[in-house]
């Protein structure tokens, strides 16, 4: 049966020397699962720059992305780190020149089209044949992008569109890239059928092993760039989840006491 890896980080916030010794422990992660016949993806949740570091600050956020291409990430959620503070231009142009797709199916105005440079989903190749539909949400902080003129559609709402969107495209995985929290994600997944799995950020949660809310698993790996999250799937011939686990890889030179309540 097919099998695939899916690496994840979140809510990096600048904290580069930390994203470097996370890189070492990726790329043997990553060669380790591909050794073991494994497709391999590396996604990150978003927040990956802090204005407090200059890095960030001078650059607006654009300094990241080639950074994070260099880490080994293909696919991003938008966090709240770029578009917030400086606004939708700034983001639309630091998401149009970012090496890999930056996902925010409702960083919209009603049912307009995304924020330039933003993209909805992407539909991946799969081991054998198979395919992957990820969507990316990001948290709508009550409203408060009114000011720039959006206003943003019910997050809900929305993915139960685009999951049988992305079914009906051929997509035996389903997966949200998420930057909603743990709660939003919790609450998504109990309202929306059909997500196979939550790669979640925002909330800064380490969850060691997951957590599964009905048919959905929820995974997120803290913050800072402290720890590398690692799922392993197992899907049929036709890519549909058959099974999957999660854990959390130490990456800090003194890793913190992993806490099994879900909070860091």
């Amino acid at each position: 049966m097919p099998e695939l890896t899916i690496l994840h980080t979140n809510d990096i916030h600048g904290h580069l020397n930390a994203l470097a010794r996370l890189t070492t422990v990726a790329r043997a992660e990553h060669a380790a699962a591909e050794a073991q016949g494994r497709t391999v993806y590396r996604w990150d949740g978003g927040d990956a720059i802090d204005r407090r570091f200059e890095p960030c600050r001078l650059t607006r956020g654009a300094s990241l992305p080639p950074v994070l291409d260099a880490s080994g990430v293909t696919l991003q959620a938008v966090g709240n780190d770029i578009g917030l503070p400086y606004g939708m231009l700034v983001l639309a142009r630091v998401a149009a020149r970012a090496p890999f797709p930056m996902l925010a199916a409702n960083l919209r105005d009603g049912t307009g089209p995304v924020v330039d440079g933003v993209r909805e989903f992407v539909l991946l190749d799969g081991p054998d044949g198979t395919k992957i539909g990820v969507f990316g949400l990001t948290d709508p902080w009550d409203g408060i992008y009114r000011m720039y003129g959006l206003n943003m559609p019910d997050e809900r709402e929305l993915a139960a569109r685009l999951v049988p969107e992305l079914r009906a495209a051929g997509a035996g995985l389903v997966v949200l890239l998420s930057h909603l929290g743990l709660e939003g994600d919790r609450r998504m997944a109990a309202a929306v059928p059909g997500i196979d799995v939550i790669v979640g950020a925002h909330s800064h949660d380490l969850l060691p092993d997951g957590e599964w809310v009905g048919d959905t698993l929820i995974v997120q790996a803290g913050n800072y760039a402290e720890y590398l999250g690692r799922v392993d799937i197992t899907t049929d011939a036709a890519g549909r989840l058959v099974s999957a686990t999660a854990c959390v890889l130490p990456c800090r030179r003194t890793p913190r006491k992993i806490q099994r309540s879900g909070a860091p």
